[in-house]
């Protein structure tokens, strides 16, 4: 966001656990806060669906009262009403090229230093925001 000129609020960066309590959690600090965000980005859709349960309990409409986004495409995201809106993320590839690694480095045939590695991602567009 500082890149692309766009203040960063640091009220609105809450830790999480990954978890539907921990985004429910979060989300409802965020929501209680004076100047509130106009959109959620969970670090994992199990954190957007506390989202929604915050929502709920809140009496809050999404996305006309705030906007929810997720990231890594849960199986369950899609029941979500709006659907929600996340980032697709090939789990299982992302896990195996981890395995990948860390083989190698238990075989010491590869040294121990920060790799990157590229993973395809799919934006899917929901009602979410």
């Amino acid at each position: 966001m500082e890149d692309n000129g766009i203040p960063v609020n640091k009220n609105w960066m809450i830790e999480g656990d990954f978890t539907t309590l921990g985004g429910h959690a979060a989300s409802t600090k965020l929501l209680k806060l004076k100047e509130k965000p106009e959109i959620i980005f969970a670090a994992n859709d199990m954190m957007a669906i506390g989202c929604y349960i915050t929502a709920r309990e809140l009496n809050l409409k999404i996305p006309s009262d705030f906007g929810v986004a997720g990231f890594d495409d849960i199986f369950a995201s899609q029941f979500l009403n709006p659907r929600l809106t996340t980032l697709r993320v090939p789990i299982y590839e992302l896990g195996k090229e981890a395995a990948k690694i860390l083989i190698k480095r238990m075989n010491k045939t590869e040294k121990k230093e920060f790799k990157h590695i590229m993973v395809p991602t799919e934006l899917i567009i929901g009602g979410s925001v």
